[in-house]
């Protein structure tokens, strides 16, 4: 059986790593090797170290709308192919089944392109190739834009099989009328391992009052307007309150590709480098780590305030009790599946955050978990062994394509 995950990278978005990682040891341990496994990267060149360790065959991703569909319909008619250079073609020709892992799509959060073209376009082609296309613990939704919500409606029913990561996901595609819908599942990186660099084995800093992680993100900045004075307001409220606040960049450093790093306004560094200037000696995590690592060093931590949504999974699989400053309902959704969707916050239709409000209940926040870090561990519990149980559902839909 040859699987083809995409939608992730194995660097980059340490969110993407730790998806990636999760599904391709968990299709290991369960198919050992009888399975082979693809993965179909933005960044090659960069994924290629990591993949090699993890004997990965690399196709590399781009131009599925330009080239990809096109040359499929080259080939149907002229039983030959034109366009030679189309790794995304293919790896959709090599694989038996494909593994979606986007983390969110269908959703008015983005633009028309990266929410919704583009994702119809790599659904069409799998059906087009008769490849069973699997859309594994994602976000979809809200829909209100009628252009988005006519492409779900075309597109998702090609889908093989589609497990919904939110309740608010699962009520806006069943409303599609959707026959492939799965149940809900927690995200597909909820049981990826935690484990503390080196630096940290067995050497935690001493700290005042708590350890809370506080974990910014950069794409904030292009979609708010006042995030940066949101981080500062939280951070002085944890050291005011008594506590050590633990900064953690939950992306890769900036390397050759800072550039592109900028116009994605994924730039986390940069972010923390502007963020710390107006205190001293903070403690920071800001090299290079695995998305196992990273894990490890909210591990250490007893409170999170996680702005990148796969630390804010880091922090709820290990049990600590995490207030949110985010972009989209995945936030809401996964702190409402531990009782505590008051504490997830988004910006207005202005791009504005009611910084006031946001203070407030930081405040109540503190109070409320500071002395009780026990809160949320039975629903923890629980999501575990949904997070399980999705694996052993995706298995199930393997097997019938065998």
């Amino acid at each position: 059986m040859k699987i083809l995950i995409t939608g992730a990278s194995l660097t980059g978005n340490k969110g993407a790593s730790a998806m990636c990682i999760s599904v391709i040891k968990a299709l290991r341990v369960n198919y050992g090797s009888k399975v082979k496994v693809g993965l179909l990267s933005p960044k090659p060149d960069l994924d290629k170290p990591m993949s090699d360790d993890l004997n990965i065959k690399l196709f590399s991703y781009g131009g599925v709308l330009r080239k990809s569909i096109p040359n499929y319909f080259l080939v149907s008619i002229f039983k030959k192919r034109f366009i030679k250079n189309d790794p995304v073609y293919d790896g959709y020709l090599w694989a038996d089944l494909i593994i979606d892992i986007h983390g969110i799509n269908f959703s008015d959060s983005g633009t028309l392109t990266s929410h919704a073209i583009i994702p119809s376009a790599q659904i069409f082609l799998a059906y087009l190739l008769s490849t069973p296309l699997v859309k594994f613990t994602q976000t979809f939704g809200p829909m209100e834009r009628l252009n988005i919500r006519i492409m779900a409606k075309i597109f998702l029913p090609l889908v093989a099989n589609i497990f919904p990561r939110e309740e608010s996901a699962h009520q806006c595609l069943d409303a599609l009328h959707l026959k492939n819908l799965e149940k809900v599942y927690v995200d597909s990186a909820f049981l990826l391992p935690s484990k503390l660099p080196k630096l940290l084995a067995g050497n935690i800093p001493e700290s005042k009052g708590k350890r809370i992680a506080f974990v910014p993100n950069a794409i904030l900045l292009s979609k708010t307007k006042n995030y940066i004075k949101v981080c500062k307001t939280l951070i002085s409220q944890i050291i005011n309150q008594g506590h050590t606040p633990v900064i953690i960049m939950h992306y890769s450093r900036p390397t050759t590709d800072e550039a592109l790093l900028n116009k994605s306004s994924n730039n986390d560094y940069q972010l923390v480098q502007d963020l710390v200037v107006d205190f001293n000696n903070l403690e920071m995590y800001v090299e290079e780590y695995s998305s196992s690592e990273l894990k490890g060093i909210i591990s250490t931590c007893d409170l999170a305030v996680p702005s990148r949504y796969h630390a804010l999974v880091a922090s709820i699989s290990q049990s600590i009790p995490s207030f949110c400053v985010g972009w989209a309902g995945k936030y809401e959704g996964l702190l409402g599946k531990v009782g505590m969707s008051d504490f997830s916050f988004t910006a207005d239709s202005e791009g504005y955050f009611d910084v006031e409000n946001i203070s407030k209940n930081f405040l109540i926040f503190l109070k409320k978990y500071s002395n009780d870090l026990s809160k949320i561990d039975s629903n923890v519990l629980d999501l575990r062994q949904e997070c399980s149980d999705s694996y052993e559902r995706l298995f199930e839909i393997i097997d019938s394509h065998e």
